[in-house]
């Protein structure tokens, strides 16, 4: 038996507390068979001490039933009402009004109310293999690109549309830029929402339209693993599948490693021209909105028909190793618009390297530069151009030099050529 918090439920309980919960015995008992369960991990009014028990049992009943919600709230830090994570998050819009995994709380809601659609949100587990809670894990943290395609017997393969994705912590998402959509908008990637285990596992969804030309969009159940594709059935028709190749290699938990982008990767916009070749020198800044500006470095770029390399022997870094300059690239065109990439750590004594992608104009002195995390630092660069050598006026020359002074007028020390 266990106290109450509310005094009536004492009684209304037979005076013990299991004759209350939640559970699908009690549901059956009291001939409730349309449920709607909503139970978070990390809340702080759990005491199992199974995590990985609860989450099974919860998975069964909300199978069950067809209906409901349970995410890592813990891990994704959401403050609910009261102690711990997660707990009733109906309470405030902000957790209920928002997407965390496929879809919110508010949307699965409706969708079960109304009798119309997926009514199911649970983000540890791959729906494929159960056997197992998805946790999210770090091993695999790094930029990947990735094409997404429709499949059919009857038509082959039949690509839809590419992009970026970021994981970070184990969380995935689609980076904003580079991404295309043949079949829809491509705003359609913010609904994309992914985790990765430490065995490189995933489980994701997405809604996504697979016909040309035709309102079509769906949610698909997208799971798979890091080394093949990820794969989900669109209508009971349609494969969808997301094939991933990773850009930068993955930090392994206990080293750091500094990785690169290959520039076709990057630049298959960029038309470069030697127009603004020449030497310049920069200064590196990180920014965000509550702290403002602060320089982390400085330094020299060479441009050379149009491809920009930073001079790592002549530049400094003070918030990480000034190797990270190494893995630089950038392009500049005729127009002296300027993308680069480059893996930069801007915080003092952290070792948190990120990809950060550069664009704007040599024009304007300033290149702007973003990582795919919505809260971290953003970088910019400060450049100036240095005085260029011409050969204009090549050739041998005399020369004499001299002292002068009012009082004594000129004093011719020596010549030469």
């Amino acid at each position: 038996k266990h106290s109450f918090q509310f005094r009536s439920s004492n009684e209304l309980c037979d005076g013990n507390f299991v004759s209350c919960f939640p559970s699908r015995e009690n549901f059956q008992k009291n001939g409730i068979e349309d449920v709607f369960l909503i139970w978070n991990i990390g809340d702080g009014y759990s005491h199992a001490p199974d995590r990985s028990a609860v989450m099974k049992a919860t998975k069964s009943d909300i199978d069950y039933y067809g209906a409901g919600y349970s995410i890592r709230a813990d891990e994704r830090e959401i403050r609910g009402l009261g102690r711990g994570w997660g707990h009733v998050m109906a309470f405030n819009d902000n957790t209920y009004k928002k997407k965390y995994f496929k879809m919110s709380l508010q949307e699965a809601l409706n969708n079960w109310i109304d009798k119309k659609g997926d009514a199911i949100v649970i983000d540890y587990y791959n729906t494929q293999t159960t056997a197992d809670p998805i946790i999210s894990s770090p091993l695999f943290d790094g930029r990947y690109s990735f094409t997404i395609s429709r499949y059919h017997d009857d038509e082959d393969w039949q690509e839809l549309g590419s992009g970026f994705i970021q994981i970070k912590n184990g969380i995935m998402t689609v980076a904003k830029e580079g991404r295309t959509l043949d079949t829809g908008s491509i705003d359609l990637y913010d609904s994309f929402a992914g985790q990765i285990d430490k065995e490189g596992d995933i489980m994701s969804s997405l809604k996504i339209p697979v016909l040309f030309g035709v309102d079509s969009t769906l949610s698909v159940d997208l799971n798979g693993s890091i080394d093949s594709q990820l794969q989900g059935k669109w209508d009971h028709y349609y494969d969808v599948i997301i094939q991933i190749k990773p850009i930068n290699e993955p930090a392994k938990s206990d080293e750091k490693v500094i990785t690169t982008a290959e520039p076709a990767e990057l630049f298959t916009t960029i038309e470069t021209s030697n127009a603004f070749d020449g030497r310049y020198s920069f200064d590196l800044f990180r920014y965000s909105d509550d702290e403002g500006d602060r320089k982390v470095g400085s330094g020299f770029v060479d441009i050379n028909n149009g491809e920009v390399i930073i001079d790592k022997d002549n530049s400094d870094l003070k918030t990480g190793s000034k190797e990270l300059y190494d893995t630089f690239r950038g392009q500049v065109n005729k127009h002296g618009k300027v993308s680069a990439s480059m893996t930069l750590d801007v915080l003092n004594g952290k070792d948190a390297p990120e990809f950060y992608e550069f664009n704007g104009s040599i024009k304007d002195k300033k290149i702007w530069g973003e990582t795919a995390f919505e809260n971290s630092f953003k970088a910019y660069m400060l450049i100036a151009e240095e005085s260029k050598s011409s050969p204009l006026f090549d050739g041998r020359y005399s020369f004499t030099i001299s002292r002068y002074h009012d009082d004594e007028d000129w004093k011719e020390l020596g010549s030469g050529f």
